[in-house]
């Protein structure tokens, strides 16, 4: 596991660290507009794998 505690506003903390199998984000919320943190879900998800296409499927099927 690979933790990094940096500015979640300066893109090179993002460097070698994306797409990531888990990202977690504290106390985001508090810090950007209302129009930002409405947006926030999509934009973050940019930054994980896409690695759970196979529980999609399995849900869709039961």
């Amino acid at each position: 596991m690979t933790v990094i505690h940096a500015d979640a506003s300066d893109l090179a903390s993002y460097r070698g660290a994306v797409p990531a199998d888990l990202v977690i984000m504290a106390g985001v919320l508090s810090n950007i507009s209302d129009a930002d943190a409405r947006d926030h879900p999509r934009a973050s998800s940019s930054l994980r794998r896409r690695c759970l296409g196979h529980l999609d499927q399995d849900a869709a099927g039961a």
